[in-house]
């Protein structure tokens, strides 16, 4: 959708564009949502899965923005021969040029309006200014200023030991009675709607703000938390090891963990501090609304410490209606409307069974043992950012569009690797097989 309305723009949108004309992937992430389409403006394009208006809408803004996109893309492409011989470079990312080069759009409006001639001095001195606040703004949070805080003696020191002191000062586990939260959970995941479902979604949403406020105000985060690092939490999973089942660490139980350390691991309770907060920096476009780095670091070791590893009891409120999502898809006797709007989503992947049949398929993701690790780290890094940025969904309804949304991302970020896994063993697969479409069993890949 967003695809199409971009092609619709014309031409003049080249460097912000992929080789076959559609956009980047980081111009949709870093311009077309949060500057374009802001769906925390426009609700009607939250959803997971946006319905006829919100199709609509994204069709009139993305036109409305026409211009805007074409000097946007003018001024990145300055901004990016600029940064190659800049002084600060190191300190920065050509993901900042994205938002600049837009607002440098909206500011001074095409290129053409600023240039003087050619070389342009006034459009070529506006973008080394744009480069030199970007560097002064963003300074303080590069990897460079994390290592030499951490580097501080006296700050390990107290980081070290207020890790150590609320790691071991987790309470007790106390386990939410099954009755408490197994009701409230069903309750509310039998509360989702999508566009299209015959049953009426007007009677079933009405159950999802008491079911949410009644796990909530219970703890069950917390309780449910606490009681999975003793491996004693979800029932819905064989012990022992439940952690590492659900792909949130790759040790029996969850350990506490390190300030710092010379690998990054793949499960994030693995992940040292350092790594935590470094990837925190890495995929911000705005740093500058994060803290400082001792607080950012300090907040970071309080994270550690609490149940889920997540400081708000939304947070873990999300991962326990998500565990309890994704593990619950092979049972149909505990199917929801949550469970069948999933299950849907698996159908309509048939390149994912396709490759499972194949005696020649690739290890890895086409043999994977189902969604449940990937979704979950998935969701907990989403979190992780959202409490870092403030930005946690509000409202049952952009609670309920997270919790698919990620299903979602999952679901299509296995069909690229999958993809890319079978060209390279056949060549290019078939269209049908890795699209979603119906897919032959006996038509193998191309060549």
């Amino acid at each position: 959708m967003i695809d199409s309305a971009w092609r619709r723009l014309g031409p003049g949108l080249e460097p912000l564009s992929a080789p076959d004309g559609g956009p980047l992937s980081r111009t949709v992430k870093l311009v077309l949502l949060p500057l374009v389409l802001r769906p925390s403006l426009h609700r009607e394009l939250a959803a997971a899965v946006l319905e006829e208006t919100g199709v609509t809408v994204v069709e009139q803004l993305m036109a409305a923005h026409r211009h805007q996109l074409r000097a946007t893309a003018a001024w990145f492409a300055l901004l990016v021969r600029h940064l190659a011989t800049h002084p600060a470079k190191d300190q920065i990312s050509r993901d900042s040029c994205y938002p600049k080069a837009f607002e440098l759009a909206v500011r001074h409006g095409d290129l053409a309006a600023l240039a003087a001639g050619d070389p342009h001095p006034a459009a070529d001195a506006t973008a080394t200014a744009a480069l030199d606040e970007i560097a002064e703004t963003r300074g303080e949070w590069t990897a460079a200023a994390l290592r030499n805080a951490l580097a501080d003696p006296h700050l390990r020191s107290r980081l070290s030991h207020r890790l150590t002191a609320g790691w071991d000062e987790s309470p007790a586990v106390d386990p939410a009675p099954e009755e408490l939260f197994e009701d409230a959970c069903r309750s509310f995941l039998d509360s989702f709607g999508f566009p299209g479902e015959t049953e009426d979604v007007d009677q079933a949403r009405p159950r999802a703000e008491p079911a949410w406020t009644t796990i909530v105000d219970a703890g069950v985060g917390s309780r449910t938390g606490r009681a999975l690092r003793a491996d004693r939490w979800p029932t819905v999973l064989p012990e022992p090891a439940r952690a590492r089942q659900l792909g949130l660490t790759e040790l029996a139980r969850p350990a506490r963990p390190a300030l710092d350390g010379p690998a990054p691991a793949r499960c994030p309770w693995d992940r040292s501090i350092a790594a935590r907060v470094l990837g925190l920096l890495q995929h911000s476009s705005d740093r500058t609304v994060l803290p400082d780095l001792v607080d950012l670091l300090t907040e970071e070791v309080d994270r550690a410490c609490q149940p889920w590893e997540v400081l708000t009891e939304t947070s873990r409120a999300l991962l326990v209606v998500g565990t309890l999502l994704v593990t619950g898809l092979p049972d149909p006797d505990h199917h929801t409307r949550a469970h069948r709007i999933v299950a849907g989503m698996c159908r309509r992947e048939s390149w994912l069974a396709w490759a499972q049949r194949q005696p020649t398929s690739p290890p890895g993701p086409a043999r994977d043992d189902g969604p449940i690790a990937p979704y979950l780290r998935r969701l907990w890094v989403r979190l992780h950012g959202a409490e870092t940025r403030g930005t946690l969904p509000r409202g049952t309804e952009e609670i309920q569009s997270l919790l698919l949304g990620v299903f979602r991302s999952v679901l299509l970020d296995g069909r690229s690797r999958v993809r890319t896994a079978l060209t390279r063993l056949h060549g290019e697969p078939d269209a049908g097989v890795v699209s979603g479409g119906p897919a032959n069993p006996s038509q193998g890949a191309r060549r």
